[in-house]
C-alpha cells in the first residue's frame, strides 16, 4: 500500500483515494455551488418568462389564488391555455403547490424564480449526496458534484442548466425531481439492505413522483431491481422492498386515485405518436452521440465523456465485489436502455406499466445521472492512480497539491463552457431587459383592455406565424400567459382534450376560431385579420381587433354525428369534420367519448345558428359560465372549454348530460325556447380524505419492519465492539 493512502475494504464500498481530511470533499462541493450562485444569478430575477416556465409561474400563481380564497389548491379548472383544464388534477403540482404557500409570503413571482435560481445552484449537493447514500467514497461524489452543473446534451430536456434556464427551456417541475431522484434511490439502497427506514425511502419515491412522473417511475424502476443486486437474505430484502413500494403507494395515492377516475378527461398525444417527443431517437442515434460526446458533452471537449468511460470500466471491474458498483450500472443501464425508446424496443414497452403513455426521451435524466456518477468514479480513480504515482516520488502532500492542480486543469474547461454559456444567457435578459423599456407598455395597455372580454384572444400560434411576433425574445402568446389571460395559440403546454384540435388551428378560418371562443386578436402593426373584424384600439407596434361575428365563450348549435374518437384519433376527426361540412358556423360535431354520445339535432338547410346566447356570466378561473340561450329549435349549447369528466351542467335548474362537440369541448343539449345554462366544474371531493387515511397507512408501515419482517432491533454499538464481546 501507497504510504499516506487508505484503501477501503468495506463489503459493499469500492477502493478510493484518502478521506482522512473529510471535510475537503464536502469543501470542493460548496465551492461549486457558491461558484454556480454567480454563474446563474440572472435566474433569480429574470424578465418575462418565454418557455415551459411561463406555464409553471402561471399555474404557481393560480395556485396561490386558490390558497386565498380557501379552495383546493390541487383541483380547479385552470383557464389559461389548451381551452382550460384542470392542471393540478392531472400533472404533478407538488412543486407549484409548495411555492404557491411560500409566495403568499414573498410573492408568487420572487418565490418562484428563486426557486429555480437556488434549485439550479445547489444542484451539485443533490449529487453529492445521492453518491454518499449510494456508497460511493467522498470524492467519488466530490467529482460527480463538480461536474454536475455542466453537462450539454444533443437531445436537451435532461440534468443541464439549459433544460431550466430562462433562455433554455424552463421544465422547472424536473429541477425540483433531480434532487429528490438520487437521494430516494440512494434511500431505497439503504433501505432494501436494512441500513435505513423502507417507508423513509417510499416517501422520497412519491415525493420525486409528486415533482415529476416521469422521474418518481425511473426512481421505481431501478429500486424494484435492487433486492436483486445481492443474493444474500433475498426473503427479506423482497419484504422490505414490499414496505418500500406499499409507501409510496399510499403517498400519492391521494394525486393518483383521482387521476386515474378521471384519465377520460385528458390527452396526452399532443404530440403524434411515432415521433421523437414520444418514441425517443433509437439505440443507433443515442449511442452515436454516446460515442462522439454528443450525450454529455456537446460542442466540446468530451471531458465529462471520457470520465465516465473510465469510470464504466472501473465500476464493471469492481462489479463482482461491490454491490454499490452494480447499482450504479444498473441505473446508468437502465435509462440508456429506456432512452433508445420505441424505434429499438417497440412493443416491448407496452408490457411495461403506463409504457404506453411514457415520453422516452426524457429517461436521458437517468442516462445524465448515472454518467455522472460513472465520471465521478472515473476521476476519483484518476486521482487515486496520480496520487500513488506521485507518492514514489515526493512527499505525500505535495503529491496531494500535484494531483489537485491536475484534477482542475481537467475539469476547468467544462466549467469555463458552462460558465461562458451562462454569460450569454445574461446578455439575453440584458436585451430584453431593454425590449421592456420600449413596446411592452403598449402591449399590456391593450391586453388589460380585455382581460375580462367574454372570449379568448389569440395573438399567434406557437407552431405558425405568433413565433414571429415578440417583444424581444417574448413571443406575445406568452406575454398572454403571464398576464393571466384566457388565450390560445401557446399551444402543446397541457393535456386538455382541445390541444390535438388547437394543434390545427387556422387563423384565416372564422369557423375555427368560433370553434376556440376566440372574440380577440391582437396583431403586429401592418397586419390585418383574414376573418372579419374591426379595429379597437392602435398602442405602438400592436394592434388590437374585435371579430365581429364572434360567439365567444358560448354558442348554440345544430349537431351532426355522433363520431366516435380516441386520444389518438381526436385531432384527425375534427380537422375531417371541418372539410366535409359537419363543422361549420352554428353546426357542431358530436363525439361519442368517455361512453357518452349525445343525441343529435334535426340538421336542416337553413345556414347559421339556430339560437342566440343572450346574457353570459362567465369567472373562468372559478370554471363558472353562466349563459341565457335562446333556441328556435332542439339545439346544444356548446361552451369554448375543454370536455372533462367532472363538468356539472344545469339547464333552468335541472341537471344535464355534458357530451363533447368538436374541437372537445363540453356542451349541453337544450330544447326550443329560453333556458337559464349553467356549467361548473366540480373538484374532486375525497383529496384530503385519501390523504388522510394515507398518512396513517405511512405511519403504521414505518414501524412495520420489525414485526412484519422479524428483524431484530439494530444495534447502536460499533461493529468492532459487539464483535470482540462475541469473541470474548
Amino acid at each position: 500500500m501507497v504510504t499516506g493512502i487508505r484503501v477501503e475494504h468495506e463489503h459493499d464500498r469500492p477502493p478510493d483515494i484518502e478521506e482522512g481530511r473529510r471535510w475537503l470533499p464536502l469543501l470542493v462541493v460548496v465551492a461549486t455551488v457558491v461558484l454556480c450562485l454567480w454563474t446563474y444569478r440572472a435566474q433569480a430575477s429574470p424578465p418575462i418568462d418565454l418557455n415551459d416556465s411561463g406555464l409553471h409561474l402561471s399555474t404557481t400563481e393560480w395556485a396561490a389564488e386558490r390558497l386565498r380564497d380557501g379552495h383546493n389548491p390541487f383541483d380547479g379548472w385552470y383557464p389559461y391555455l389548451g381551452l382550460g383544464f384542470p392542471q393540478t388534477h392531472h400533472y404533478q403540482s407538488l412543486p407549484h403547490v409548495v411555492t404557491a404557500v411560500i409566495g403568499l409570503a414573498v410573492g408568487v413571482e420572487n418565490a418562484y424564480h428563486w426557486s429555480l435560481y437556488l434549485l439550479l445552484a445547489g444542484w451539485p449537493l443533490a449529487v453529492y449526496a445521492g453518491a454518499r447514500l449510494l456508497s460511493l467514497s467522498r470524492w467519488t461524489g466530490a467529482f460527480a458534484a463538480v461536474l454536475a452543473p455542466w453537462l450539454v446534451s444533443a437531445s436537451g430536456y435532461g440534468y443541464e442548466a439549459g433544460s431550466y434556464t430562462w433562455q433554455g427551456l424552463g421544465i422547472w417541475p424536473q429541477l425540483w425531481a433531480a434532487w429528490l431522484l438520487p437521494v430516494a434511490i440512494g434511500l431505497g439502497w439503504r433501505a432494501v439492505r436494512r441500513e435505513a427506514s423502507p417507508a423513509l425511502a417510499g416517501g422520497a419515491v412519491a415525493a420525486c413522483a409528486l415533482c415529476h412522473l416521469l422521474t418518481g417511475w425511473l426512481a421505481l424502476a431501478v429500486i424494484a431491481l435492487l433486492p436483486l443486486l445481492e443474493w444474500r437474505d433475498l426473503a427479506r430484502r423482497f419484504g422490505r422492498l414490499g414496505i418500500l413500494l406499499a409507501t409510496s403507494a399510499a403517498s400519492v395515492a391521494w394525486f393518483v386515485v383521482p387521476l386515474f377516475l378521471d384519465r377520460s378527461g385528458a390527452d396526452y398525444t399532443g404530440y403524434e405518436r411515432g415521433t421523437f417527443w414520444y418514441d425517443s431517437y433509437g439505440a443507433t442515434r443515442v449511442l452515436k452521440w454516446l460515442g462522439t460526446g454528443d450525450l454529455f458533452d456537446r460542442g466540446r471537449l468530451p471531458i465529462v465523456t471520457v470520465l465516465a468511460a473510465v469510470g464504466l470500466v472501473v465500476t464493471i471491474l469492481r462489479a463482482r465485489r461491490h454491490a454499490a458498483s452494480r447499482l450504479v450500472l444498473l441505473l446508468t443501464g437502465l435509462s440508456l436502455v429506456l432512452f433508445f425508446g420505441r424505434p429499438t424496443l417497440g412493443p416491448v414497452l407496452d408490457v411495461l406499466p403506463f409504457g404506453d403513455d411514457l415520453f422516452y426521451p426524457r429517461f436521458v435524466v437517468g442516462v445524465h445521472l448515472g454518467g455522472l456518477l460513472l465520471a465521478g468514479v472515473g476521476a476519483a480513480w484518476l486521482a487515486n492512480v496520480a496520487v500513488g504515482a506521485l507518492t514514489r516520488l515526493s512527499t505525500y502532500t505535495a503529491a496531494g497539491i500535484a494531483a489537485a492542480i491536475v484534477s482542475v486543469a481537467v475539469v476547468s474547461p467544462v466549467i469555463a463552457d458552462g460558465i461562458r454559456t451562462e454569460d450569454e444567457g445574461r446578455g439575453f435578459i440584458a436585451d430584453q431587459r431593454e425590449a421592456d423599456e420600449g413596446s411592452l407598455a403598449d402591449a399590456l395597455t391593450l391586453i388589460d383592455s380585455v382581460r375580462d372580454g367574454d372570449g379568448r384572444v389569440f395573438a399567434g400560434a406557437q407552431f405558425g406565424w405568433g413565433n414571429e411576433y415578440r417583444i424581444g425574445f417574448v413571443p406575445a402568446y406568452a406575454l398572454l400567459l403571464h398576464e393571466a389571460v384566457d388565450a390560445v395559440g401557446f399551444q402543446l403546454r397541457v393535456s386538455s382534450l382541445a390541444t390535438a384540435a388547437e394543434e390545427r388551428l387556422d387563423d384565416t378560418s372564422s369557423v375555427q376560431l368560433d370553434l376556440f371562443g376566440v372574440r380577440w386578436m391582437m396583431l403586429p402593426a401592418g397586419r390585418e385579420p383574414a376573418v372579419p373584424s374591426e379595429v379597437v384600439a392602435e398602442r405602438g407596434a400592436h394592434t388590437l381587433w374585435r371579430l365581429t361575428d364572434a360567439a365567444g365563450y358560448a354558442d348554440v348549435v345544430d349537431s351532426t354525428g355522433p363520431v366516435t374518437a380516441t386520444g389518438d384519433t381526436l385531432g384527425a376527426v375534427v380537422a375531417a369534420g371541418l372539410l366535409n361540412g359537419d363543422i361549420d358556423v352554428g353546426r357542431r360535431l358530436l363525439i361519442e367519448w368517455d361512453g357518452r354520445s349525445g343525441e343529435p339535432t334535426a340538421v336542416t338547410e337553413r345556414a347559421g345558428r339556430p339560437g342566440t346566447i343572450a346574457v353570459s356570466a362567465v369567472a373562468p378561473a372559478e370554471g363558472a359560465f353562466t349563459f341565457r340561450a335562446e333556441a328556435d329549435r332542439p339545439a346544444y349549447v356548446a361552451l369554448a372549454a375543454s370536455w372533462h369528466p367532472r363538468w356539472q351542467a344545469r339547464v333552468d335548474g335541472e341537471r344535464a348530460e355534458v357530451v363533447m362537440m368538436a374541437p372537445g369541448v363540453a356542451a349541453v343539449r337544450v330544447d326550443e325556447g329560453s333556458h337559464a345554462v349553467v356549467f361548473q366544474y366540480v373538484p374532486f371531493r375525497w383529496t384530503w380524505v385519501i390523504l388522510a387515511v394515507g398518512v396513517l397507512f405511512v405511519l403504521a408501515l414505518s414501524v412495520a419492519p420489525r414485526w412484519l419482517l422479524r428483524e431484530p432491533v439494530a444495534s447502536k454499538e460499533p461493529p468492532e465492539l459487539g464483535r470482540q464481546r462475541r469473541n470474548a
